[in-house]
């Protein structure tokens, strides 16, 4: 009886490191979307739009492309249904009848299907960071570019 227990030992653990990096991804988003924030709240802070139309230009694409990563931020904290380790008290009644193995064999079947679903929920939270992140540097030199035309 040690492999079914090492098996379902052995999800259970990839469960709960799935749902860490769950966590982690929502944790980087915060912190891409803060840097968006910060220079979206930089540009108003200008106080003044550019009068160059080509700076206009190049302001106005570095602000949609910041409002594009703080939509894409929000998108990868929208909350999704991850699964989750199977609640202990239904757990407890519809398994107490059955052989260990059985029981671990359930179990294991849940935790499997869990770990499946949360694939799904962990790309749709990877494409909203990737794009956040692409987002915020080329925002970043879009903005710098608009100023150095301004400038001149």
């Amino acid at each position: 009886m040690a492999a079914p227990r090492l098996v379902a030992a052995e999800v259970a653990q990839a469960l709960d490191r799935q749902h860490a990096y769950l966590r982690e991804i929502d944790t980087k988003a915060s912190f891409v979307v803060a840097g968006t924030i910060a220079l979206l709240a930089g540009v108003a802070a200008l106080g003044r739009w550019p009068t160059n139309p080509h700076a206009q230009d190049a302001a106005g694409t570095a602000v949609a492309i910041l409002i594009l990563g703080l939509l894409a931020g929000a998108y990868t904290w929208f909350p999704r249904r991850a699964g989750a380790v199977p609640n202990p008290e239904a757990a407890a009644v519809q398994l107490w009848h059955l052989t260990e193995h059985d029981a671990l064999a359930r179990l294991t079947a849940e935790r499997v299907r869990q770990y499946q679903q949360n694939r799904r929920v962990e790309s749709h939270k990877q494409l909203g960071l990737r794009i956040s992140i692409v987002c915020l540097p080329v925002a970043t030199m879009i903005g710098v570019i608009a100023i150095i035309l301004s400038i001149q």
